[in-house]
């Protein structure tokens, strides 16, 4: 099989009796196939905390990019920048900022998922942020939602389109036909969404 990764890297997996040649066949065949996905992944927009941050520098918060900038305070603040305290500055600063986006999306998710839990009248118990890379969120037999600090990179449509998808696995755990009739009926413009969401790489 062949396999673009979100980062436009070729992934190949074959059986061991396969020679080099047979891959090598097998690649020239799916090439216009692997050079069409190459470019779809290269149009899309690469969300992450840089390692380097500088005065300037552009960080992506609920779909925004903000310039960073320095003050004399005790937290961040979020206006037409993102203001980061002096005293951050130095070689843990990208740790720092993402323990604040961590803390930033405890508070602003689990507003959100209580929002949308009490309007469509799915309650849920807890909400926990976590690091995780791959997985965006999950939701248990528990009801406890699980989000990675990282959606806050997103738009608030997506991050929208995220708890409500998770609140619809607290009614269908699987991703049936159920599952997908309740989340339309919930968000109208789902295929939108879903089509926004794909334009987007996050590390």
């Amino acid at each position: 099989s062949l396999e673009i990764t979100p980062e436009a890297k070729m992934i190949v997996r074959a059986p061991l009796r396969c020679s080099e040649k047979e891959i090598q066949d097998f690649i020239l065949r799916k090439q216009k196939w692997v050079e069409k996905v190459i470019a779809q992944q290269s149009k899309r927009i690469v969300l992450q905390i840089p390692s380097l941050l500088e005065e300037g520098t552009k960080i992506p918060l609920l779909g925004q990019w903000l310039p960073i900038g320095w003050e004399n305070q005790k937290e961040p603040s979020v206006g037409e920048n993102l203001v980061l305290p002096v005293k951050w500055k130095g070689p843990l600063l990208q740790k720092k900022l993402i323990r604040w986006l961590k803390s930033e999306a405890e508070n602003y998710l689990t507003h959100r998922t209580k929002v949308w839990s009490s309007h469509i009248n799915v309650p849920f118990q807890t909400v926990t942020i976590t690091h995780a890379k791959k997985r965006l969120g999950s939701c248990n037999y528990k009801k406890q939602i699980r989000y990675t600090w990282r959606i806050m990179m997103l738009p608030p449509s997506l991050s929208d389109y995220i708890i409500l998808h998770e609140l619809a696995h607290i009614k269908v755990h699987s991703h049936g036909k159920a599952f997908w009739k309740i989340l339309r009926e919930w968000i109208p413009d789902l295929e939108e969404r879903k089509n926004l969401f794909k334009q987007y790489i996050i590390h």
